[in-house]
Order: C-alpha cells, then sequence, then structure tokens
C-alpha cells in the first residue's frame, strides 16, 4: 500500500549506519513502516481483493406433530468461485465457511410452560485462510440441550447446555477450542 513505505532510520542516524539499520529492522519486523510524521507502526493487511461468485441455499422446515411435540431441521449450501488472477497480492483465497451446514431439533412444551429441546448441528470440514492462520477446519457434530420451567406468572428458570458430549472444536483455525458450555438463566417478565 502506497501509504505504508518502508521503514526508514531517524534522521539522527548517521548517514553511513542507515542503510544497515533500516535492512535489519525491515528484516527483523516485517510491516514496519514509518508515516509522513515521524512515527513508527508495524502494519499487517490482508491484500485479496479480487472478484467472486457467490451463491447458496437455505431450506427449513418445522412440524409441528402434537400439542407438546414439534420438530424441525434446516440446511444450508453455501459456494464461492473466486475469478482466477484477479486477486491482488492473495496466493490462495478461501471463503472460510463450510460449504453444508445441517440441523435437526425435537421440542417438547407442556400446557404449563415447562420446554425441552434437543438439537444437533452437523458442520462440514472447510480450508481457512486469514493472515498467518493458514489450516484445515475438520468438521464437527454438536449435540445441544435446553429446558426451562416456569416458576411463577412473572419468573422463568432455565438452562441450556451447548456440546453436550464435550467434544473439544474449533470453529476456525488458529481459533480457542470450545468444549461443553452450561448456562442457567433466571428470567423475569413484568
Amino acid at each position: 500500500h502506497p501509504g505504508f513505505a518502508p521503514w526508514t532510520a531517524p534522521g539522527e542516524v548517521p548517514e553511513a549506519a542507515r542503510d544497515a539499520l533500516e535492512s535489519a529492522v525491515g528484516e527483523a519486523l516485517p510491516g514496519v513502516t514509518r508515516f509522513p510524521d515521524g512515527t513508527t507502526a508495524l502494519v499487517f493487511s490482508n491484500a485479496a481483493a479480487g472478484r467472486a461468485v457467490q451463491w447458496g441455499l437455505d431450506l427449513s422446515l418445522g412440524l409441528q406433530l402434537s400439542d407438546e411435540f414439534s420438530v424441525g431441521g434446516s440446511y444450508s449450501y453455501a459456494e464461492v468461485d473466486f475469478e482466477d488472477g484477479s486477486f491482488l497480492g492473495a496466493d490462495s483465497v478461501s471463503t472460510n465457511t463450510p460449504a453444508h451446514t445441517a440441523s435437526l431439533s425435537g421440542s417438547y412444551l407442556t400446557a404449563d410452560g415447562t420446554s425441552l429441546r434437543l438439537g444437533l448441528t452437523l458442520v462440514d470440514a472447510f480450508d481457512f485462510i486469514s493472515g498467518v492462520w493458514v489450516g484445515p477446519v475438520p468438521g464437527r457434530q454438536t449435540l445441544d440441550l435446553s429446558a426451562g420451567h416456569p416458576i411463577s406468572d412473572k419468573v422463568r428458570i432455565g438452562f441450556s447446555v451447548t456440546n453436550l458430549l464435550d467434544q473439544q472444536r474449533f470453529h476456525y483455525f488458529g481459533g480457542s477450542l470450545i468444549g461443553r458450555r452450561f448456562l442457567a438463566s433466571l428470567t423475569w417478565e413484568p
């Protein structure tokens, strides 16, 4: 980027030492630059501007089987076609998203407002590229459970457990491993 020229040594550095110092600093600190006002900064930027065609499909279906029971499901497909040779500064580009994602769920709701839901999410594996983070993100299957019960006309208690089976997963390359998460709630509606 023309606004981020290579770093230059300060004016106080003797001319004979300037080239060696600039070379050493440039090798030790990739992305180092000097702004016109004399300040120094480290700039890291992805240069993946180009042309692509993106399209996808989202389908969902929900069925009320009885007053208490319902089931649902969804499917998503995403595709991106990158135009070869149109991306500036990028050797490879990734959508950073899975092509296929699906979910299934079953819910139970009683007349007094007690609820229970069990859901399964399926996510396809995909390649991830963002700066220094480059690698595969494995597919995952996650089972979630939630329940709630009214304890009065205005107060409801509940809980939800995501990743019920405590499978160690990450959602993007370089991201944290995500295990089971438990959330308890107490809700008041005036």
